[in-house]
Formats: structure tokens, C-alpha cells, sequence
């Protein structure tokens, strides 16, 4: 039967349960290097378990939390006292464990995050002076491997996630621009499968012949055409922004060539009833007003 510990009024807090997650998994994996050689596959045997639900617990990517239950069970099957995962033992670990684990805390929680981020930077500055010792070298060799594999791992989920963002804001944009300017009178050819996303625009005034090739740009580097374009066609970019005050986005249209593939969205500011692009300095470098009309576009 699992004792149940009851625990102070302040760690029933939101802050105090994050608090709680960061001690039990930095514990863990204590007892993951100190008593199974760091070997999730061991730890998991001494638990009765499969090394995937080791794993989701105490891997250097974990997807689960260490609740109360799964701790009591912890302590019990490694002989410590009930409660002891959920205490601050990181004065406790020796050099050699805080080398290879660096004082970790849970991934999922952000605020622990902050802290594993300082930690990190500690870490990096201890290692300007390596051990002279071996084995002390070595330990430190393999905590490098560890934290470049964590890295590698983070910075693959961030290009996961970056790529969804563009993936989906670039959907909705296509939507919302396709209203907008059928709104404004433009007879619009909406991308698809076979073309990419490329928008194909006529102007509502018969008499003006020539075609616009849309893309939108959240990177800001247009993609160009392979091959020349008729001359009855221009490619052209829209590069969204969202107005601070209203929400809402709008949409900067440019010529597809070097300047709008250098063009930062981030620094357009309405000033004065006019949209402006700023310098560096936070001064008044170009008046974009009439970037937001495709008409100009049409005419050039």
C-alpha cells in the first residue's frame, strides 16, 4: 500500500506543484545515474515496468510528470524514505552527478525551463577551466554529449514548430487576403495544388491586360520563377503585418526582387495617418502608404 504524504499548504499551489515536478525529476534521475549507471532500461526494470514508461518519466525529453502516486512507488522500490523525491537535494549530489545531469528540472514546465537555462550557462562557464583528471574528463566529455543531444533535440522540435506555424499562417493569410481583395474589385485566381501557392490577379478594369503573380512572404524571401515570366505577368509579393492597434492584418504589396526579400515587416509603424518603414535608429527611413494598394503595382 502506497503511504500517502500529506504536504504543506503553500506547495498545493500552482507554483508549489511546478515546484514539486522540478525537485522529483532532478531526484530521479539522481537515482537513474547513482543507482542504475544511467540506464533508463535498468531503472525500468527495477520499477516492473517497460523502458517506454521509464522513459516518459525520466528521459532527458520526458513527456510525463511525476505525480504523488508513481513517486511513492519510486521511493518504495529503491528503499527511500516516503517524501524523499519531493525535498531539494541538489546540494547533496556530488560533482560527478552534477556534471553529467547539471542540475535538470522538468521540460514541461516553463518556469523550470528558466531555471535549466541558468544552470546551463553556469555549466558553460565551470568549463572553461577542464580537469586535469581522467575520469573527471571523461565524466565531463559525456555530460557535453548529453546536453549537445538535448540541444540537437530542442532545436529539431523548434524546426517542427516552425515549419507547422508557417505552414498554417500562411493558409490563413492566403483565406484572408483571397476576401480582401476580391472585396477591392480584383478578379482572383486562388492557388492551388498544381500551381503552389501562388494567387493569380487581374484588375477589375478590363482594359488593364496585365496579370499579377502573388506569393506571400512570412520569411521574406520570395520565391522567384524558374522560368521568365510572360510579359503580360509580374510577380509580386504580400508581406502581412498586424496593426498594433486594430489586430487586424494587412498586407504590403512589393515587386518579388532583392529589397522585398530584405524587407522586416517588423518595423512598419503608423505614424501620423501614414504607414512608415523605420531605420535602425527609430527614425523615418520610408513612406509605405502606398504599398498597400495593388493598384500602383498595376501601373508600373
Amino acid at each position: 500500500m502506497i503511504e500517502v504524504i500529506s504536504k504543506p499548504a503553500m506547495l498545493n499551489t500552482k507554483a508549489g506543484k511546478r515546484q514539486i515536478a522540478a525537485y522529483r525529476y532532478r531526484n530521479a534521475r539522481y537515482i537513474l545515474f547513482e543507482r542504475c549507471q544511467g540506464e533508463v532500461a535498468r531503472f525500468a526494470r527495477y520499477l516492473q515496468q517497460t523502458h517506454s514508461y521509464a522513459s516518459a518519466y525520466i528521459s532527458e525529453t520526458p513527456t510525463k510528470r511525476i505525480g504523488d502516486k508513481v513517486a511513492r512507488i519510486i521511493e518504495k522500490t529503491f528503499d527511500l524514505e516516503p517524501g524523499w523525491l519531493d525535498s531539494d537535494r541538489s546540494q547533496r549530489w556530488d560533482q560527478r552527478l552534477r556534471d553529467a545531469i547539471g542540475g535538470a528540472v522538468h521540460p514541461l514546465d516553463q518556469e523550470v525551463q528558466q531555471s535549466a537555462e541558468v544552470d546551463h550557462e553556469r555549466w558553460l562557464n565551470q568549463l572553461t577551466v577542464l580537469p586535469d583528471a581522467g575520469p573527471q574528463l571523461i565524466q565531463t566529455g559525456l555530460a557535453c554529449q548529453q546536453r549537445l543531444s538535448q540541444i540537437q533535440q530542442q532545436i529539431e522540435q523548434l524546426n517542427r514548430l516552425q515549419r507547422a506555424i508557417v505552414s498554417k499562417s500562411t493558409q490563413l493569410y492566403e483565406r484572408d487576403l483571397e476576401v480582401q481583395l476580391i472585396a477591392q474589385g480584383y478578379v482572383v485566381q486562388t492557388p492551388s495544388q498544381e500551381q503552389g501557392a501562388v494567387f493569380r490577379i487581374w484588375h477589375g478594369d478590363p482594359a488593364i491586360k496585365l496579370c499579377l503573380q502573388l506569393r506571400i512572404s512570412l520569411v521574406f524571401e520570395p520565391v522567384f520563377q524558374m522560368t521568365p515570366l510572360p510579359p503580360a505577368v509580374r510577380e509580386i509579393v504580400a508581406i502581412p503585418f498586424v496593426e498594433p492597434h486594430s489586430q487586424q492584418a494587412s498586407y504590403v504589396f512589393m515587386a518579388a526582387d532583392a529589397r522585398s526579400s530584405r524587407f522586416d515587416a517588423s518595423r512598419l509603424h503608423w505614424i501620423d495617418g501614414a504607414l512608415w518603414l523605420l531605420g535602425l535608429d527609430g527614425n523615418k527611413q520610408r513612406d509605405m502608404t502606398s504599398a498597400l494598394r495593388l493598384d500602383p503595382l498595376f501601373n508600373m
